[in-house]
């Protein structure tokens, strides 16, 4: 339905459309992992999460964005994505327990 009229809306505009309304899919989709106890996929959506907000809306920085990448290779995370808005941005991350 978005893709119908992406030719009548600014770019910057249509990219945060989109962000929103696959957001919206990814919260459905994050439910049911965590009905499941999926936390390996969770955490994969929380990364889309992250990359929509710093590439489609544009909300994030250089230094969330590194923090970010970091966390992708660390085999005690399963997730990692910004949070929080204006100033007041920081990082959730979502680590195993180690026993």
């Amino acid at each position: 339905m978005l893709a119908e009229v992406k030719s009548k809306m600014d770019d910057i505009i249509y990219r945060r459309c989109k962000y929103v309304v696959e957001e919206n899919d990814r919260v459905l989709k994050a439910c049911d992992t965590l009905k499941k106890s999926n936390l390996k996929e969770f955490g994969s959506l929380m990364y889309d999460t992250h990359e929509g907000l710093s590439k489609d809306y544009e909300v994030s920085c250089k230094e969330l964005d590194y923090l970010v990448q970091l966390t992708k290779n660390n085999p005690k995370v399963f997730g990692s994505r910004m949070m929080g808005g204006d100033s007041a941005d920081v990082q959730l991350i979502l680590l195993r327990t180690m026993r």
